[in-house]
């Protein structure tokens, strides 16, 4: 009696977890075919590598040779769904409408980020300043606009960046000299053209 109520109570056991288990599969599946179909509804500005399991890891809010169609309301939007997809390790905005705004609710809802494309817009050193929230993050790509004296303290202070692009502006631009003398850990690769799309 004992041996097949020990029996029974391991069967419960581990079909509780297999079900807690399939459940948790399912919600992140409809949690990310939810955020894609929100960002299908972007006019096709959006491309997105996604993993049926565990959700999209890179999205990309332009895509060469499209108008920069995204803006401020529509991060904002798609901040909630953002939040649920904990995998996404790379958002690409460039050549796009966003402000710092946008940046914020990014840093807020992607704690894993490792890349993020900000050349072609307007963010300035509030946007990288809210980045410290990504602990992870290694690679960042801004215009020289965002390389104010306040822009510059803010890249130095994001502790994980190992790599900056800099579009518009060149390697003997003053603000670049000084970003090396500030971080000389941290590789920097400056381009002429103003942003990633611009050929």
């Amino acid at each position: 009696m004992k041996f097949s109520l020990r029996c029974l109570l391991i069967w419960i056991t581990v079909f509780s977890v297999i079900t807690a288990i399939v459940v948790n599969v399912g919600k992140r599946a409809q949690r990310t075919n939810v955020l894609v179909s929100q960002l299908e509804k972007l006019n096709g500005t959006v491309g997105v590598n996604c993993d049926p399991i565990s959700g999209p890891e890179e999205v990309a809010f332009s895509v060469p040779g499209l108008p920069p169609l995204v803006r401020d309301a529509d991060i904002a939007v798609l901040a909630p769904y953002l939040a649920c997809c904990t995998e996404i390790r790379y958002v690409g905005l460039t050549n796009t409408e966003i402000t710092d705004v946008s940046v914020r609710h990014i840093a807020d809802s992607c704690r894993n980020l490792r890349q993020i494309e900000l050349s072609g817009t307007d963010v300035t050193a509030d946007a990288i300043r809210s980045l410290k929230k990504c602990p992870n993050l290694t690679i960042v790509s801004v215009s020289t606009g965002a390389l104010t004296l306040e822009g510059i303290r803010a890249i130095k202070d994001l502790a994980s960046l190992k790599k900056l692009y800099v579009y518009g502006a060149s390697d003997d631009d003053p603000r670049i000299e000084r970003l090396r003398l500030e971080k000389p850990s941290l590789d920097i690769e400056a381009h002429k053209r103003e942003h990633l799309f611009d050929l």
